[in-house]
């Protein structure tokens, strides 16, 4: 059996399931077709999940499953961003325009060539 390259692998395994797989799944075929040791397996894995990541290929699903890109839909592929509660957003537009008002006040009066001798 020739060797592919892990993210190879993950492609062909995901292409032979017709569904989707779980991440965990994906690793353990790609290491049956690509045996190598705990300490070499260990500092691949995460490389494989970032070029899974990276890869258009391919795409991330909920509770780390993966499937090929081109069998799911597009409005599966993306993530809904408005129901993302961003409270932090006024306190910090609040605290942002009173920092930059106390900085333009202490500011204020200073000659910017006085400034250039320190």
């Amino acid at each position: 059996m020739s060797q592919h390259t892990p993210i190879d692998t993950a492609y062909a395994v995901l292409s032979a399931s017709n569904n989707a797989l779980s991440f965990e799944q994906i690793w353990q075929d790609v290491l049956a077709e690509n045996p190598m040791d705990e300490k070499l397996a260990r500092t691949k894995k995460p490389k494989l999940y970032s070029a899974m990541m990276l890869d258009p290929r391919f795409t991330s699903l909920k509770d780390n499953t993966w499937d090929l890109a081109e069998r799911v839909k597009f409005e599966q592929r993306t993530i809904d961003t408005s129901e993302i509660e961003l409270d932090d957003d006024e306190e910090l537009e609040e605290e942002d325009i009173l920092d930059a008002d106390l900085d333009e006040s202490e500011d204020h009066g200073r000659n910017e060539d006085e400034d250039e001798d320190y």
